[in-house]
């Protein structure tokens, strides 16, 4: 009988499903007044809108387009690693795809903690999660008083991220079981 590794199988099945719904809803949305602004963020797909107007940043895009690339290899890989776990080569291929979903999480969260942290040292008040009033500092806007609505929200795609990443390292951690019994 063959043996399969069936946390490997739903964490590479979820990480791909995260990369697929990702490419269209981000993990995390900020928008500023009546979609005056908004900010749609995420590991594969970043864009930022104006007044109804999406624009991205061509560097941006480029690390998404690489990001991409990683989650698309990690989740095809651990599916790949699961079916075989016993091969040679399975152990190299858990140990390249198993963390790429926690670390994208932690990069991401890191990001936007760093972009909150400096937003609040120039008294820019951003949620990132739940809504708020910002007032902008009045050395910015030459002594005018502007006040915006706020709101921050995690979409469904970080919290699939999560399922994903504890898959992948449920995978890990069963690993020995497997190799154990071969």
């Amino acid at each position: 009988m063959r043996r399969v590794n069936w946390f490997g199988v739903a964490g590479g099945a979820v990480t791909l499903v995260v990369l697929g719904v990702s490419l269209f809803v981000p993990w995390w949305q900020l928008t500023i007044g009546d979609n005056m602004m908004t900010v749609n963020a995420s590991p594969v797909n970043t864009n930022f809108g104006l007044m109804g107007v999406q624009f991205t940043i061509p560097l941006i895009w480029a690390l998404n387009v690489s990001s991409v690339l990683t989650f698309s290899l990690s989740g095809l890989l651990m599916l790949v690693y699961s079916i075989f776990p016993d091969r040679s080569f399975s152990e190299h291929l858990l140990g390249f795809s198993y963390k790429k979903p926690l670390l994208s999480l932690v990069f991401f969260l890191s990001g936007l903690l760093i972009i909150a942290s400096a937003a609040g040292l120039m008294r820019v008040n951003v949620p990132l999660l739940g809504s708020a009033d910002m007032s902008l500092p009045s050395n910015f806007t030459m002594g005018a008083n502007i006040t915006a609505y706020v709101a921050g929200n995690f979409l469904l795609p970080f919290w699939l991220a999560i399922v994903a990443a504890a898959l992948c390292i449920a995978a890990r951690l069963y690993h020995p079981r497997i190799a154990q019994t071969t």
